[in-house]
């Protein structure tokens, strides 16, 4: 084993309390691990077999520490950059996203993996989640404290969804929706504003 030096995104890799750090055998297969600073907490993060996994050089990259320190979520990459999967859509992030309990250690799925792949963004002040599968104009917005999901999909003859963007203050949500036919320039893209305290 060898632990892995990696410059690209060093400053999402740790935050004060923890670092996320990949050790390889054969540049081939990949474990994770997140360490506690003081070094008094190590997690090794366990895949559980999904697709992502059988490609060489694949392992988990950070994507957000939450600020109440309680979790880091994280998303399938290279090992350099990139996520190392082909992307024929638009508004595309990635292709699963997964959460780790920094306190306990436990590891969950939060968006399945999808062949298609996802647009998805959690707001800034770690509540939400909201996203939306490739080619599709339902959007789900989850609760990140309760679960509770919430389902939306647009009226309208649109065909893809997503490019994510919050207000500062997590009270709104903006995304795009582009209509059947933008790609040959006959029709356009939509952007649409959500007011999350009651979803209009």
């Amino acid at each position: 084993y060898i632990l892995e030096k990696l410059p690209v995104g060093a400053p999402i890799k740790s935050n004060e309390e923890w670092i996320l750090y990949t050790c390889s055998l054969a540049k081939t297969r990949y474990n994770n691990f997140v360490l506690s600073k003081d070094n008094s907490k190590v997690w090794e993060i366990y895949y559980n077999n999904p697709a992502w996994a059988d490609k060489n050089s694949i392992q988990l990259s950070a994507y957000r520490w939450t600020q109440d320190g309680t979790y880091l979520y994280l998303v399938p990459a290279l090992n350099c950059c990139g996520s190392g999967f082909y992307a024929p859509g638009y508004f595309l992030d990635n292709y699963s996203l997964y959460r780790l309990n920094l306190q306990s250690g436990y590891f969950e799925n939060i968006i399945p993996p999808s062949d298609k792949g996802y647009s998805f963004s959690i707001s800034p002040n770690d509540e939400y989640l909201v996203y939306s599968e490739n080619e599709s104009k339902t959007i789900h917005m989850i609760d990140l404290r309760t679960r509770v999901e919430q389902i939306l999909s647009l009226d309208g003859n649109y065909v893809l969804t997503g490019a994510f963007a919050w207000k500062p203050d997590s009270t709104k949500l903006y995304f795009s929706s582009a209509v059947n036919g933008w790609k040959s320039e006959n029709e356009g893209i939509s952007i649409f504003m959500l007011s999350i305290n009651n979803m209009n």
